[in-house]
């Protein structure tokens, strides 16, 4: 068995990878020491004691307005979102990360999300996450904790609390509060837990329609996506074969209807509405 540090240096090397390009706090920063360092500008002694009056004066404002605020200072403030309906709601965080909520599902996290990349979940949703090796992105249910890689994953909980973690794309490390043992995922597995017992299995990433009506089709796209489909009655029964991968967004599998049924689609992402028309 690999111990523990074994696992995490694994992880590091996996998230070393794909090199990033510089983020805009970065970028900043650097900017604030060129600056700095190389821009100097010539002040006159006058400006120089103004200077150092407005600093004695921010010092005594700042200081008493400090310990007048510390304590509101101190709280992280939590953004929450729910999704009580019963369809799939399309929700983006501040780092842009795509999470689809499933129905009757919540989420949680800081405000200061982008320092601190932590998703608190409850209920059933797929994640598209944004790499950022320099903020892991952690999302916690229940006892387990998914440490996440630029990665396409869903955490679904049934009814008898049994926990499936499914990874169709990326990295993802399991952990278990209160354990040191830790697990990597690779695509195609499924990371299983119930009644205090963790399991690995190898899953599908996509599903596949063989010979089915177009209907059908138009279901799992609308469960998956949280859009309502608009489509024509009469095309409604054609049959369709067609493999949907996991990761893929939206538009992948409607590009490969409409081709193959001789259609055009508009999508409409404010009303989350799609339609689809037949070619004249």
């Amino acid at each position: 068995m690999i111990d523990k540090d074994q696992i995490d240096a694994q992880f590091d090397e996996y998230w070393k990878e794909t090199p990033l390009k510089q983020s805009p706090y970065t970028k900043l920063e650097s900017w604030k020491d060129f600056h700095q360092n190389t821009i100097k500008k010539k002040r006159s002694k006058k400006s120089i004691y103004l200077k150092y009056a407005a600093a004695v004066l921010v010092l005594i404002l700042g200081g008493s307005f400090y310990f007048l605020k510390l304590p509101q200072q101190s709280k992280v403030s939590i953004v929450n979102i729910s999704n009580p309906s019963d369809k799939t709601k399309l929700v983006y965080l501040p780092d842009s990360t795509e999470i689809r909520m499933y129905n009757h599902s919540k989420i949680s996290y800081p405000q200061n999300f982008n320092k601190n990349r932590k998703v608190y979940l409850e209920g059933n949703a797929f994640f598209q996450v944004t790499k950022d090796k320099h903020h892991p992105f952690k999302v916690h249910k229940g006892s387990l904790i998914t440490t996440v890689l630029g990665t396409t994953f869903t955490i679904i909980t049934g009814q008898d609390k049994h926990t499936k973690v499914k990874l169709y794309e990326g990295k993802i490390k399991m952990n278990i509060k209160g354990q040191s043992e830790s697990w990597i995922l690779s695509p195609g597995e499924e990371f299983s837990y119930q009644k205090n017992t963790p399991k690995i299995h190898h899953i599908k990433t996509y599903v596949d329609f063989e010979s089915k009506k177009l209907k059908t089709i138009i279901d799992y796209l609308e469960e998956q996506y949280g859009f309502d489909i608009q489509l024509e009655k009469n095309f409604l029964n054609k049959e369709t074969s067609l493999r949907i991968n996991k990761e893929d967004d939206l538009e992948t599998p409607l590009k490969i209807i409409t081709e193959i049924h001789n259609l055009n689609y508009e999508i409409d992402n404010s009303k989350r509405k799609v339609i689809l028309k037949e070619k004249f």
